[in-house]
């Protein structure tokens, strides 16, 4: 949530609890009117407010004014809940060793072989994880092969390094089965 949808949302808050405040209405009659009243609230969309809600954000105006009415950050923002560090740890270890692997199947190895729960752990989880430390995504393992092609265009012999994918492109290309 960005700082312009705090202030929205405590303008929202602000905007409820103002009459309470001014005198304008009786409170009881007033929570009366709110019990029940759907509101279409920034950010958070159309919902019902619980009274008991209401008098807390009074409360909390009370006590420290308006920025008490926004909503707070989250303590633990980019913090995995789902999984301990060593968890953590121990997983980026194993992925370490299968770079090669999309995440996908990585999740689904980490399942099978009971380092992890599918019901406890879902598979965006793990993503969010490796991407944090940036080994999502299928990770190239490049194998130089060293072989010698002949250039036909300019009839040169080249001695040419090529990564896998370029062999198999290559080979494609001209129709020729490289070894893989």
């Amino acid at each position: 949530m960005t700082e312009k949808e705090r202030e929205q949302v405590a303008l929202f808050r602000y905007g409820i609890i103002a009459p309470l405040l001014n005198g304008q209405v009786d409170s009881k009659q007033y929570f009366e009117e709110l019990e029940g009243k759907v509101h279409s609230i920034p950010y958070y969309g159309e919902r019902k407010i619980a009274v008991k809600t209401v008098k807390e954000w009074l409360l909390n105006y009370r006590r420290n004014g308006f920025d008490a009415l926004k909503p707070k950050k989250r303590a633990d923002r980019g913090n995995s809940r789902r999984l301990s560090p060593d968890d953590q740890d121990h997983i980026l270890e194993i992925r370490k060793k299968f770079l090669h692997m999309p995440v996908s199947v990585f999740y689904e190895q980490l399942i099978r072989q009971g380092e992890i729960n599918q019901n406890q752990i879902s598979y965006s989880t793990i993503n969010r994880l490796l991407k944090k430390h940036n080994l999502s995504g299928k990770i190239v393992c490049v194998k130089f092969f060293s072989i010698v092609f002949k250039y036909r265009v300019f009839k040169t012999l080249f001695f040419v390094h090529f990564s896998a994918t370029a062999l198999r492109l290559l080979s494609w290309i001209s129709g020729n089965n490289f070894p893989n």
